[in-house]
């Protein structure tokens, strides 16, 4: 589809401003499709080549997370608020990581109409008094979602966007628990929903580790 298109806009030369709007929306909906296709092969890949799993500390790649976010949602009224006290570092997917991250801040804003609060805090996971990993929390004060539907936000397909795919979640869960970590959600209907990314200090996969 996007050969042809461009192939329309350089036979069409200069005539192809007549029809920019409706060229402009065929290329928006190809990189529409192109991410469904990109989500769906990254949720049903088992095994394959795999990318690098590093030694992180998770601060660092929040920032970059929250950066990529700010950029991205300059003309909506969101007030970022960041904690970051995880000292621990975590094997991961440094790239998956942040894909992740900026998902569920993209969905936060989402919930709350592009205005309200977003708090991302990180802090180590303890189980009693060692520690085990990291945790990432994404909060945000949006509509908040139905006790009926929690059960069913990290299912394929599920979603309440008029445009979205429903793939977010169950892909990152999908990510996360190839290298033993895990997605939680808590919400309260009306007030807001917490995120909560645990990440395990050592991966659980046989995959390739490198330290940085």
């Amino acid at each position: 589809i996007l050969g042809n298109v461009e192939l329309i806009q350089f036979e069409l030369g200069d005539d192809a401003e007549r029809v920019k709007e409706e060229i402009e929306a065929i290329h928006a909906q190809i990189d529409r499709i192109r991410n469904i296709t990109r989500s769906l092969l990254q949720y049903s890949r088992q095994g394959g080549v795999q990318d690098e799993i590093t030694w992180q500390h998770v601060n660092p790649v929040v920032d970059e997370s929250i950066t990529l976010v700010k950029t991205g949602t300059k003309k909506r009224d969101v007030e970022f608020v960041t904690k970051l006290n995880a000292k621990s570092s975590v094997e991961v997917n440094r790239h998956q990581l942040l894909q992740i991250l900026v998902n569920l801040q993209m969905n936060g804003i989402h919930a709350m109409d592009g205005k309200g609060k977003l708090t991302i805090t990180t802090e180590d996971w303890l189980e009693g008094d060692r520690c085990v990993g990291a945790i990432i929390h994404v909060t945000d004060q949006g509509c908040g979602i139905k006790p009926e539907n929690l059960k069913r936000i990290f299912s394929p397909f599920y979603t309440t966007k008029r445009e979205g795919t429903g793939l977010g979640l169950s892909v990152s869960q999908s990510i996360l628990s190839q290298t033993g970590g895990e997605l939680k959600v808590e919400s309260q209907w009306g007030k807001g929903t917490t995120f909560s990314i645990y990440l395990p200090q050592r991966a659980e996969t046989d995959f390739k580790i490198t330290n940085l």
